[in-house]
């Protein structure tokens, strides 16, 4: 597992055993190892593995069945996978400039009360984060995620998961690791409850333009942080 003398939390490990199921590691219908197993590789109790799995499961990589196991989801991984691996930051950039901004404008026409508490508590989880780009890093896929629910747009929550399994890419790790400073997520922090009071006050020009002005100011982050390196966005 690399580093022995590391502690594991649930998102270490969420983010391990993505990585593992999309380069394939594990191939669609694979039993992954048995909780027990799992827990002794990562070093951890069986709780925070089972928090582990039980968000591989949201995001559809897996499929967990009591008495048998977790299995690897059947969900056109392999194929997904080419795709996901190759594509560069900045390019995954582009194809969320051409999916969120429209979320918003169908969020503001579908969204109920149900959903938008549910984003108002992600909201407040991420306002705790100043200090913590990891959970900032999670909990702001969870945000954009539920940003695509609110649309009632099963393929609009499709390609916003394969968007969330793109940012478990290391190169897409590595730039958010160096754009991602305490000040930094406080503005962005900012920038999605900007999203949502307009999303909640039924602006969906106010949602898109607020959408757009996030990604804007996230991709420039990027391409400054990248200024020199030899590592293509």
């Amino acid at each position: 597992m690399g580093d022995l003398n590391r502690k594991f939390n649930a998102h270490d490990i969420l983010t391990v055993l993505r990585r593992q199921i999309i380069s394939e590691k594990y191939l669609p219908y694979e039993k992954l190892p048995s909780e027990r197993i799992l827990a002794k590789q990562f070093g951890v109790a069986r709780g925070t593995l089972r928090e582990a799995l039980k968000k591989l499961e949201e995001l559809k990589l897996v499929n967990r069945y009591s008495g048998k196991g977790t299995f690897v989801s059947s969900d056109n991984i392999g194929e997904s996978a080419v795709l996901l691996s190759s594509t560069r930051p900045l390019e995954l950039m582009e194809a969320r400039f051409v999916i969120e901004p429209q979320i918003t404008r169908l969020a503001v026409l579908n969204a109920n009360d149900s959903n938008l508490s549910k984003i108002e508590e992600i909201l407040a989880t991420l306002d705790k984060t100043a200090m913590d780009p990891q959970s900032f890093a999670e909990n702001d896929e969870r945000f954009h995620l539920e940003l695509a629910k609110l649309t009632q747009n099963s393929l609009l929550v499709w390609m916003m998961q394969h968007i969330n399994k793109a940012r478990a890419h290391s190169s897409w790790v590595k730039v958010r690791g160096l754009t991602l400073s305490s000040d930094m997520i406080v503005r962005y922090n900012k920038q999605h409850r900007d999203i949502f009071e307009a999303i909640r006050r039924r602006d969906a020009d106010a949602a898109a333009k607020n959408m757009r002005l996030h990604l804007s100011e996230a991709r420039e982050s990027m391409i400054n942080v990248t200024t020199g390196s030899t590592d293509k966005l």
